[in-house]
């Protein structure tokens, strides 16, 4: 990696604060911290020019190099941590409920924490559906939540059945709120008999068997 040049001299200054801008610098997340594993110091008092990483990984055990002026290059073993926003929920939401901007806030998590499918800002959350009742102050989660209902129960929908080029469709009735991709039970007015079905848009649920 290049190295990282320091924007301006500074007549003080500490290996943890060089290393830490140059992470903020390159690496994405807005929060890291540094802590040194090794007590090096550089035979001159001038202050650094520049830093890169030597080997390790970030976040985790890294050396890094600081460089000086005289050419003078120090090697610095530490640990580093990041840490990136999530969307947490202020209070228990109920399966089925909608979550308004009250209802959620951001805080900084450890990335190695923060679960597969979180959400990294209030908006993208707003406005959806809560899929499971939550408990407060979770980590919301794509599998958490889902857009608001599109399809209401008591409604009167078209039932489609596709296979092998035939296409018969028939009435229903939805027998609960749902969301298009996720099944919902729907009744053929026909035949009164219950079924699964996955809604494809708002009037309209795709079904495996009609009978």
């Amino acid at each position: 990696m290049v190295a990282f040049l320091l924007a301006a001299l500074v007549t003080t200054w500490s290996a943890e604060s060089v290393i830490n801008d140059f992470l903020r610098r390159d690496y994405p997340w807005p929060e890291i911290k540094v802590e040194l594993l090794s007590d090096a110091s550089p035979t001159t008092g001038a202050a650094p020019n520049g830093v890169y990483l030597l080997r390790g990984s970030v976040p985790g055990r890294a050396v890094f190099v600081i460089e000086f002026p005289n050419g003078e290059n120090v090697e610095y073993s530490a640990n580093v941590e990041a840490f990136d926003y999530v969307v947490n929920n202020q209070r228990p939401l109920v399966k089925g409920e909608t979550i308004s901007a009250e209802d959620v806030y951001r805080v900084l998590v450890n990335i190695r924490r923060i679960p597969n499918g979180a959400f990294a800002s209030e908006k993208e959350c707003v406005g959806k559906i809560a899929t499971h009742t939550i408990p407060a102050n979770r980590t919301l989660t794509e599998g958490l939540v889902a857009e608001a209902y599109n399809i209401k129960k008591g409604q009167e929908v078209v039932m489609l059945y596709e296979s092998f080029g035939v296409r018969i469709t028939a009435k229903g009735i939805v027998k609960e709120d749902g969301y298009i991709g996720k099944p919902v039970k729907v009744m053929n007015a026909s035949s009164r008999k219950v079924v699964l079905a996955t809604p494809v848009d708002g009037k309209t649920v795709k079904v495996e068997d009609l009978r």
